[in-house]
């Protein structure tokens, strides 16, 4: 009968601390196991490998086919498990205690165990050292009590330690009132300015005590002059379109301009609120194109889509761009 060897590392090597498992390229790169293992077979063993460095003893797995049909990735399937077993087990060897211990990943646990032993032996005397580094508690008189001159020393160093005190607070509140005067008078807000356009803007949308002026004037300045003259003209269809919905409210001003919902309520109308939608690549978007680049030294603009864009005309006149907002 043949007797079983003892465990390969001690009973109580605990490596979950680590997470890294070294791993020796070269030799498993020539192994026997890279060479002959099937495919599953290799999976399997180097997920025992990973598995057996975070168990305890570290280096070792139960010999339990449930147990290691789990780690080895075979979930359940324990019968699939047993099929490549042989493969994925090359070099596992039983112990005395039943537990099974590859020689290379014991090695490699034994080798990290000293480590970390080594690693806190030096931890602990560096901890001495500083220990042994800072200063003596006072030494008392034959009699017991506390000399004289230390009584003296701590003294001093109390009253002149009050002393500084002092003198630090009428510091500092000196340092603060030479603050206050160099800071001179504090600064007053002013009242923000905008532009005519969007205080044109502003009166015409349906504004509420909730809206913030300002945000909309930051959202407003980033529009092109068309696309302002656009939202501008846009108000009165978006205010008939709020006053036609009792339970709506009307989206922030600020909010409208950023997601150009006035692109959605163009004006389309007789008189002066009169718009038409021009396609591009017509006579007519030809016309108002020539007519920007005239007067604008730019294209004529264009909606998203890239379709064409509402002018205040179908056909570029002297009416049409003083309602466009180019002729004052």
């Amino acid at each position: 009968m043949n007797e079983l060897p003892v465990p390969l590392v001690h009973a109580n090597l605990d490596l979950r601390d680590f997470p890294y498992m070294p791993l020796d390229v070269v030799r498993l790169r020539d192994s026997d196991l890279a060479a002959a293992a099937t495919a599953e077979e290799f999976r399997a063993a180097v997920l025992l490998w990973c598995a057996s460095w975070h168990q305890i003893p570290a280096g070792s797995l139960p010999d339990e086919d449930i147990v290691l049909s789990r780690l080895a990735g075979f979930g359940r399937a324990v019968n699939e498990w047993r099929e490549h077993k042989t493969g994925a087990l090359k070099n596992w060897i039983k112990c005395l205690d039943g537990r099974l211990y590859h020689p290379t990943v014991s090695s490699k646990a034994n080798e990290a165990w000293e480590a970390k032993q080594k690693q806190r032996e030096r931890t602990a005397a560096a901890r001495a050292a500083r220990l042994s580094q800072q200063p003596s508690s006072v030494q008392t008189g034959p009699s017991g009590n506390v000399p004289a001159d230390v009584t003296t020393t701590v003294t001093e160093n109390v009253t002149s330690s009050k002393g500084r005190e002092g003198n630090r607070r009428e510091s500092t509140s000196s340092t603060i009132e030479d603050n206050d005067k160099l800071s001179g008078p504090k600064r007053v807000r002013t009242r923000h300015k905008y532009s005519d356009e969007f205080e044109r803007f502003w009166q015409a949308y349906p504004t509420d005590a909730n809206m913030g002026k300002l945000e909309a004037w930051q959202e407003w300045i980033r529009l092109a002059p068309e696309d302002q003259t656009a939202a501008i003209a846009s108000c009165p269809k978006f205010r008939a379109y709020c006053a036609s919905r009792k339970d709506y409210r009307p989206v922030h001003a600020s909010r409208y301009l950023a997601k150009r919902r006035f692109d959605g309520h163009a004006a389309v109308g007789t008189g002066s609120d009169a718009r038409a939608f021009v396609k591009v690549g017509t006579a007519q978007w030809d016309a108002w194109d020539a007519w920007y680049r005239r007067n604008k030294k730019l294209a004529a603009p264009v909606n998203r889509e890239g379709t064409g864009y509402w002018f205040a005309t179908e056909w570029p006149n002297s009416e049409s761009a003083t309602t466009q907002g180019f002729v004052k």
